[in-house]
């Protein structure tokens, strides 16, 4: 991820490609500098958009916003009688309809209507979505670089959790492996198909299991997907994970670690402190309400009976990288 030393002047952002976006109206102009000369084109971005730090790259609870005890217990009231996941994804969509959106950018494939992207990253800045995602497929990269490994070398990459491909978009040039895609939401895998035509996607359910065979793949991605999920349902994935996954292949998997623990009340932190998963809202379960914050002891006991953790990487976009090689005789 940039830091502020790398980016253009305040009025400017980084674009793709790495233009220079000169905030305007509506729109903006990409001015591209090159020994040929000077050239522009209209890429989509909000006229009232700022530059910010996109650290995380988590798909933001913005219903979070006021802060406080009073909000959490109401949080917790919708939570228990099921209100809080529908509430907090239509105000994600609410949020997103000042958004207009103009469909070329520099990587040669749409971008998602503003609407999906703020389901995916909690903004519809189209900006931020291609920089995060260009940051995290990089993220991702070099994790697997630490354990010797390189992703043109794999032969089968299912991205679990893949919204609109706002990873998977950034592998388009990659040769060697067939790329698959799975969300649990039919628009956002719509889109997908539409649009983005190196990659194979399908619809999965809630709950496990995938329609895919036994050992399908030999890579499995999951960014920000467990940050998402109580306890029971991690595991119930991850064994699941495990069965499509070939014996000896790789899962990489993001969570929240320290970087969050000083946004736990003291009785959360206590717990995590322990070595202990802490999870709130869990009835609004893959959903950005609901939030999941792993200490390093946790992903070890989450992944022990069927992975070994070949790397662990800490605060990369925010998340906890953790890279899993399924057992050669562990069980699917």
């Amino acid at each position: 991820m940039p830091t502020d030393a790398g980016l253009p002047p305040l009025g400017f952002k980084a674009a793709p490609g790495g233009c220079a976006v000169e905030h305007v109206t509506a729109a903006a102009v990409a001015i591209e500098r090159s020994s040929h000369g000077t050239r522009s084109r209209v890429v989509w971005q909000p006229w009232y958009s700022r530059r910010r730090s996109r650290a995380s790259g988590e798909s933001a609870d913005t219903m979070d916003a006021p802060a406080g005890m009073g909000w959490r217990l109401v949080k917790q009231a919708l939570d228990r009688v099921g209100l809080l996941r529908p509430l907090s994804r239509s105000y994600h969509l609410w949020r997103a309809r000042p958004f207009a959106a103009y469909p070329v950018v520099a990587d040669g494939l749409p971008l998602p209507p503003p609407e999906l992207m703020m389901l995916v990253g909690g903004d519809g800045d189209a900006a931020g979505f291609l920089e995060t995602g260009r940051g995290i497929a990089a993220a991702i990269e070099d994790v697997l670089g630490r354990a010797g490994l390189r992703l043109d070398r794999f032969t089968a990459v299912l991205d679990f959790g893949c919204g609109c491909g706002r990873v998977l978009r950034h592998w388009s040039s990659v040769r060697g492996p067939c790329f698959h895609g799975s969300d649990v939401d039919s628009r956002l895998i719509a889109w997908c198909r539409d649009n983005l035509p190196h990659v194979s996607c399908r619809v999965n359910a809630a709950a496990p299991p995938l329609d895919c065979p036994a050992a399908a793949f030999d890579f499995v991605v999951l960014f920000s997907v467990f940050t998402h999920l109580p306890r029971a349902a991690q595991q119930a994935w991850l064994t699941e994970l495990a069965r499509v996954l070939q014996p000896g292949g790789h899962l990489l998997l993001t969570t929240h670690g320290e970087h969050y623990a000083a946004d736990l009340t003291a009785a959360e932190r206590a717990c995590f402190m322990a070595g202990e998963l802490v999870v709130r809202f869990p009835n609004a379960a893959g959903s950005n309400a609901c939030a999941a914050y792993h200490p390093e002891a946790a992903i070890l006991a989450l992944a022990a009976e069927r992975f070994e953790v070949r790397a662990f990487v800490p605060a990369r976009f925010g998340q906890d990288f953790s890279l899993l090689q399924r057992r050669a005789d562990s069980r699917p």
